[in-house]
C-alpha cells in the first residue's frame, strides 16, 4: 500500500446481530485507533453490501462476514472466529469463495485453523483491553460465588450450563462449602436452560445478559466454564483479567488459553472438574495465587495493544499491496 500508518483506513465487518464478532470489531476498532489506524466496524446489512462495491478504505477486514467479492479490488483480510460449517444462515455457501479470494486469512485459534485445513490463515489471539479490568473485589458473602458468562443462542453452548449444574450437584454433595452458581447471558435458548436447571439441586441465578459482565465477574469467586462446541471464550480471557481462576472442560481452543495448570484447570474428566472445584472452593489461597498468574498471561500476552499491531503489520504485508 505504501501509506504511513497515520493515514491508513480500514473498514471491519462484523455480523449485523449482536454477539462476539461484533464486539470484537468494536475491540479492535479502538486498538487501532490509539495506534493512529482509521478504522471503523460496520455491522449494518447496507453497510455491509456497499463494501461489495464501494469503499473509501485501503483495506477491507471480512470478520465473520464471508466478503466474496470487491469490485474495487481492495485488499480483503478475512478473519474466521467460528466453524462456519455449524451455522445455518442464507449466506453459508459463499465461505469457500471468500475464502479462496482473500488476501489474507485469520483465525483466532490454532484449533479452528486445523478445524478448517486453513494451512495459509494466520492465528492472531482475541485480546483484552487490560486496563479496564479490576482484580475482584472482596465477597463478604459466607457463600463463596461460581460464575459463568456464556451465550444462548447456540443449542450446543447452552446445555453446557445443564453439564455444569449436573457437576455442581455432585460437588454439593462432596463438601460443605456453601455456594451460588451465577449465571450470565441471553438468547433465545435461555427461557428453555432456566426450566430444565429446576431439576437439579443447586443454588443458581440466571442473570440474563448483562452489558457489562465484568461487574459481576469481579464481585465472584470463581469462573466455571462448559461448552459442548466453541473455538475461543472470550469469556475465559475477561474472568482472568479479573484475577479469576478458571475451570473449564476441555473444548475447542481453551488449551490453547490455560496451557499450563497454574493458569487454570482444563479437563473433560468429570471427575477432575469436579475435584478441582471442590479444591478451589477450600483453598483461598490457591484460588488468589491462579487468579494472579492467569492475570499474568493476559498482560503478557493477550492484549489488545500488541495484537492491534500483529494486524496492522498483516494490513501492510505485500500480499495487500
Amino acid at each position: 500500500m505504501g501509506k504511513d500508518i497515520k493515514k491508513l483506513k480500514v473498514d471491519i465487518l462484523t455480523p449485523i446481530r449482536f454477539g462476539g464478532p461484533q464486539k470484537w470489531g468494536d475491540d479492535l476498532v479502538r486498538a487501532l485507533k490509539k495506534e493512529g489506524v482509521e478504522a471503523r466496524n460496520i455491522h449494518n446489512f447496507w453497510g455491509i453490501v456497499k463494501r461489495f462495491f464501494w469503499t473509501d478504505a485501503d483495506v477491507i477486514h471480512a470478520a465473520s462476514v464471508p466478503l466474496f467479492f470487491n469490485l474495487l479490488g481492495k485488499p480483503i483480510v478475512l478473519t474466521i472466529h467460528g466453524d462456519y460449517r455449524r451455522e445455518s444462515h442464507p449466506w453459508d455457501f459463499t465461505w469457500p469463495l471468500a475464502i479462496k479470494r482473500a488476501n489474507e486469512i485469520t483465525t483466532s485459534s490454532e484449533f479452528m485453523k486445523k478445524e478448517l485445513n486453513l494451512n495459509r490463515a494466520k492465528v492472531i489471539n482475541t485480546g483484552i483491553f487490560l486496563e479496564e479490568y479490576n482484580i475482584k473485589n472482596s465477597n463478604n458473602s459466607k457463600k463463596i460465588c461460581l460464575v459463568t458468562v456464556t451465550g444462548f443462542s447456540f443449542p450446543e453452548k447452552s446445555r453446557g450450563v445443564l453439564e455444569l449444574l449436573k457437576i455442581l450437584e455432585e460437588v454439593k454433595k462432596k463438601t460443605k462449602q456453601k455456594f451460588k452458581f451465577v449465571v450470565v447471558g441471553g438468547g433465545p435458548y435461555l427461557d428453555k436452560i432456566k426450566e430444565e436447571s429446576k431439576k437439579y439441586d443447586v443454588p443458581v441465578e440466571f442473570i440474563g445478559f448483562h452489558p457489562n459482565p465484568k461487574e459481576i465477574l469481579q464481585k465472584s469467586d470463581i469462573f466455571v466454564y462448559y461448552s459442548l462446541h466453541d473455538n475461543y471464550p472470550g469469556t475465559i480471557l475477561e474472568a482472568m483479567a479479573c484475577g479469576l481462576p478458571v475451570v473449564s472442560n476441555d473444548v475447542g481452543a481453551v488449551k490453547e488459553i490455560i496451557s499450563e495448570d497454574n493458569f487454570g484447570v482444563c479437563t473433560n474428566e468429570n471427575k477432575k472438574y469436579i475435584e478441582s472445584l471442590i479444591d478451589l472452593l477450600k483453598n483461598p489461597k490457591k484460588r488468589r495465587k491462579m487468579g494472579k498468574s492467569g492475570k499474568k498471561l493476559i498482560e503478557k500476552k493477550l492484549s489488545w495493544k500488541s495484537l492491534a499491531k500483529e494486524f496492522i503489520t498483516l494490513y501492510k504485508n505485500d500480499k495487500t499491496k
